[in-house]
């Protein structure tokens, strides 16, 4: 079971690190493109990103107590 539930921790972080990667790309994009740092679409999508970093970094706790120890 501590497996099962190892395996399922790993994909959930590395679901939330594909949109963290995937969020930075748009990012950078838009910055390139001449977008103001203070427009509402790049907040939004840094609150995104902060949503899913938090997440991933609570995983990674949970990941390190249960599974690794």
């Amino acid at each position: 079971m501590k497996r099962l539930y190892g395996f399922w921790l790993a994909f959930r972080i590395e679901y939330h690190w594909w949109y963290i990667l995937r969020y930075r790309k748009r990012g950078k994009g838009m910055i390139e493109s001449g977008v103001a740092l203070s427009s509402p679409e790049l907040i939004k999508l840094s609150q995104k990103i902060t949503g899913h970093g938090m997440v991933a970094l609570r995983l990674q706790d949970e990941y390190e107590d249960k599974v690794l120890s």
